[in-house]
C-alpha cells in the first residue's frame, strides 16, 4: 500500500482510503463484436473428441485440455467465428496432422490468431508445431493453406494476409525470431484510429477494442495536457498508436521505445503516412530495443529547456525496474501516465515511482493524481486504468 498525505495529493478524505482521485469507467463505444484479435485453440472438442478451432473450456493446469467451438461469444466478430470454423474444417478433412497435445507434447496444430480492421482486413496466423517435419514436408503444408485459403474453402473467409508460425520452445531464441512465414497477401493490416491511419505488423502490439482505445488514448492526451514544448516519452509504443496522435498536436517532439522491431518498422511508416500534405510527421522517432537498455540514451536527447512527459504502455507483468530508475532521474521529467491493463502487475512500478528518494532511487518521488479506468474489455471483469502521476516538488 503507498502511504500518500493529504498534502501531497490532497484527495484524501476521513474514510477515504483512495491515494487519488478515481474517475467513474468510461464506457466503450461498442459491447459486441468488438475484438479485434483474437487467439484460438487447437484441441479436442470435449464430446466429440473430433479436433476443434475456438477456445479452451478452462486452463490445462485445471485438468482440461477440451475446447469449445466460438459460437455465441458476444465479443468476437461474426469474420474470425467464421474463420475457426473454416480452419476446423481444414484440420478435420484436408490434413493427416494430428491436434497438439499440451500433455505429451505430441501433435501439430496449435493454435489460430485472427487480426480484422474497421476497413475489412483479415490477417490469419496458423500456428503449428513442426515436430521431426522436414522442410519439404512443411513446405508441401505451406503450399496446401496458401492454396486452401487462396482458391478452396478458406476463399470464403477474405483473408487479406496468411502466415504461418512454426511454434517450438526447443529452438533456440534466435531461431524463433525467423520461425513466422508470409504465404499470401499482404505483409500487415491498416486500421484506422483517431483520424489516423496505422500499419499493423502481424506481432505488433494494437489494442484489442479499437473504439474503446480511442476513448483511453484521448483520456492520455486530457491527462498530459501536453504542448508546444512538450517531449513526449512513449515507452513500449507499439505501432506509435498513442504517440503519433499527440505528436499531431503539435508537441515538440516524440520519442518512442519498442522491443518488436516489426512494430518499430510500422511505427516510421505510420509517422509517413499521417503527415499533412503528403509529407510525413517529422516530430516523431522510433527507437527499437529493450526499454531498460535505450531508456539513457532517450533520455539524454531531451533538451535541458524542454518539459518532458511520459506515456508508460507495458506489458502485463510491468515495466523492468532500471526503466523507473532512470525516469525517477530525469530532472525534466514531472508527469506521467501509467497504463495499466493488469493493475496487480503494475504495482510494483507505481511503489517505486512514488518512493522516497535514496541512493537508488534519485529524484523527487512521484504521487498518483488521478485513475482513469476505460471498459476496453466488455462483458469481461477487465478494465485498462490510466494513471496520472506527477513529482512532488522539493520540500
Amino acid at each position: 500500500m503507498i502511504e500518500v498525505t493529504t498534502e501531497v495529493c490532497g484527495c484524501r478524505e476521513e474514510g477515504n482510503k483512495l491515494c487519488c482521485t478515481l474517475e467513474s469507467i468510461q464506457p466503450s463505444p461498442v459491447t459486441e463484436d468488438y475484438r479485434n484479435k483474437c487467439e484460438f485453440s487447437v484441441g479436442l472438442h470435449r464430446d466429440s473428441l473430433l479436433p476443434t478451432v475456438g477456445f479452451r473450456l478452462s486452463s490445462y493446469r485445471q485438468g482440461s485440455m477440451s475446447v469449445a467451438e466460438p459460437v455465441d461469444c458476444w465479443i468476437v466478430p461474426p469474420a474470425m467465428t467464421k474463420l475457426a470454423a473454416t480452419f476446423q474444417e481444414y484440420i478435420r478433412q484436408n490434413s493427416q496432422l494430428e491436434v497438439f497435445n499440451p500433455e505429451t507434447y505430441q501433435g501439430y496444430w496449435r493454435g489460430l490468431t485472427a487480426r480484422t480492421s474497421r476497413g475489412g482486413d483479415l490477417l490469419v496466423i496458423v500456428v503449428m508445431h513442426p515436430q521431426s517435419l522436414s522442410e519439404e514436408d512443411i513446405d508441401a503444408e505451406k503450399k496446401k493453406l496458401k492454396e486452401y485459403f487462396e482458391c478452396g474453402s478458406g476463399k470464403k473467409c477474405g483473408v487479406t494476409s496468411l502466415w504461418l508460425h512454426l511454434f517450438d520452445k526447443r529452438r533456440a531464441e534466435g531461431e524463433q525470431e525467423h520461425s513466422l512465414f508470409h504465404l499470401s497477401g499482404n505483409k500487415g493490416l491498416t486500421e484506422e484510429l483517431l483520424g489516423l491511419k496505422f500499419h499493423v505488423a502481424p506481432e505488433a502490439f494494437f489494442q484489442v477494442n479499437t473504439a474503446g482505445a480511442e476513448v483511453l488514448y484521448n483520456q492520455v492526451g486530457k491527462l498530459l495536457e501536453v504542448g508546444p514544448s512538450t517531449v513526449v516519452l512513449d515507452i513500449c509504443c507499439g505501432t506509435g498508436t498513442i504517440g503519433l496522435s499527440l505528436a499531431k498536436q503539435h508537441v515538440q517532439r516524440v520519442i518512442g521505445i519498442e522491443l518488436c522491431s516489426q512494430a518499430v518498422q510500422n511505427a516510421k511508416l505510420n509517422a509517413q503516412v499521417n503527415g499533412h500534405d503528403n509529407h510525413e510527421v517529422t516530430n516523431a522517432q522510433f527507437v527499437c530495443g529493450r526499454a531498460e537498455d535505450s531508456i539513457y540514451n532517450v533520455l539524454q536527447a531531451v533538451p535541458a529547456s524542454s518539459e518532458a512527459v511520459a506515456i508508460l504502455d507495458p506489458p502485463r507483468a510491468g515495466l523492468n525496474n532500471k526503466v523507473v530508475k532512470a525516469l525517477r532521474g530525469c530532472t525534466q521529467l514531472n508527469k506521467l501516465v501509467y497504463i495499466a491493463c493488469n493493475p496487480a502487475g503494475a504495482l510494483n512500478n507505481m511503489v517505486d515511482l512514488c518512493r522516497a528518494t535514496s541512493k537508488s532511487y534519485r529524484g523527487e518521488p512521484f504521487y498518483p493524481v488521478k485513475a482513469v479506468p476505460v471498459d476496453l474489455f466488455p462483458h469481461t471483469q477487465h478494465c485498462e486504468l490510466a494513471v496520472l502521476f506527477q513529482r512532488r516538488s522539493p520540500q
